[in-house]
C-alpha cells in the first residue's frame, strides 16, 4: 500500500510517498496524485518508500515524460539507500533527477524547498 501526502506552494506540488512503490494499487495511486495536483514542477519525497519494483520504476518515468511534455519537471527527493541502488543498477539515476539532502542541510518546512528549487548540484546523486 502507498500512502502519499501532498503539499503545495505556487507551481510546485511535493507528493510525500510512505509504503511500497509497487505493480497495483500504489502505482494507481501515484498516478492519480500525480494527476490530482496539476503542478508544472513535482517533487516526490520517498523518503518513506519501502520498496519499489519495475512497474514502480516505469510509473516514475511515465510520470517524468508526462511534465516534460507539459514543460514542467519531477524530482525526487531522499530515496531510501535500497531505492538508490536499485535506481543505480537500472541507471535510472542518469535519467530521473535524484537529490539526497546532506545531513547538516536538513530543510524543516516544504516552503524553504520550495524556495530552493533549482537544476541538481554536488547534492544530488
Amino acid at each position: 500500500m502507498l500512502d502519499i501526502r501532498i503539499h503545495r506552494a505556487n507551481e510546485t506540488a511535493i507528493l510525500a510517498c510512505q509504503g511500497r512503490l509497487v505493480l497495483g494499487r500504489a502505482t494507481a495511486t501515484l498516478e492519480s496524485a500525480m494527476q490530482s495536483v496539476r503542478a508544472r514542477i513535482l517533487v516526490l519525497d520517498l523518503a518513506g518508500v519501502e520498496g519499489i519494483d519495475a512497474a514502480g520504476l516505469g510509473m516514475l518515468i511515465r510520470i517524468k515524460h508526462h511534465l516534460e511534455s507539459a514543460g514542467g519537471q519531477m524530482r525526487l527527493l531522499n530515496p531510501r539507500p535500497h531505492v538508490r541502488e536499485l535506481l543505480s543498477l537500472t541507471r535510472l539515476d542518469t535519467v530521473l533527477d535524484v537529490c539526497v539532502e546532506a545531513p547538516l542541510v536538513r530543510l524543516r518546512r516544504w516552503s524553504e524547498f520550495v524556495g530552493h528549487l533549482r537544476p541538481c548540484d554536488a547534492s544530488c546523486v
